[in-house]
């Protein structure tokens, strides 16, 4: 589902195969993910499934080109993000919202478990949250750690697009642990 400049076959990927056919009802796709490793998770090729999703689909353009104008990733603009304290006791500050507003690309990719922000942008956010450190050695520059069992604590994050802010599970933050 990607595009061709990130293809590593170098091969036109399948979907813009499929939206060059003209064979979809829409030049669109969408995902619908369970969680926890449980079957049910479905891709729409040319549509969406109005059953399983509520309110209204916002819609952001493409951001992350090559030098000749090529989609490169599924890269959109953020706003900014945000952390709010889960009843004060895991903000290093007192129990409010902090909002880091900078423009973001954020790739939204489905391979991925992982969120890509600059190392800056991480520091700032991540020195709001109590007990978290940045990770071993083992893990890359910019990544960090917590406690497993502080994840229901650890407040929310969110991150903006457009007008909207989109929550983040904290179950989501907790890639397991550091090592072995």
């Amino acid at each position: 589902l990607g595009f061709l400049p990130n293809a590593a076959s170098n091969s036109t990927p399948f979907f813009a195969n499929l939206v060059k056919s003209g064979t979809l009802a829409s030049n669109i796709f969408s995902f619908y993910m369970t969680r926890g490793g449980v079957d049910g998770s479905e891709l729409y090729l040319g549509c969406v499934n109005s059953e399983k999703y509520t309110g209204e689909i916002t819609y952001h353009p493409v951001v992350m080109f090559t030098e000749d104008g090529q989609p490169f990733e599924w890269g959109i603009l953020s706003a900014g993000l945000s952390y709010e304290s889960s009843q004060g006791r895991t903000s290093r500050r007192s129990n409010r919202k902090t909002w880091i507003s900078k423009a973001i690309p954020a790739t939204i990719d489905s391979g991925t478990t992982f969120i890509y922000v600059p190392n800056e942008i991480a520091k700032e956010l991540y020195d709001q949250v109590k007990q978290l450190s940045a990770a071993s050695e083992e893990w890359d520059e910019g990544v960090y750690a917590f406690p497993c069992s502080s994840a229901d604590d650890m407040g929310t994050i969110s991150f903006g697009f457009g007008d909207k802010q989109y929550a983040i599970n904290p179950r989501d933050f907790n890639a397991g642990p550091e090592s072995e």
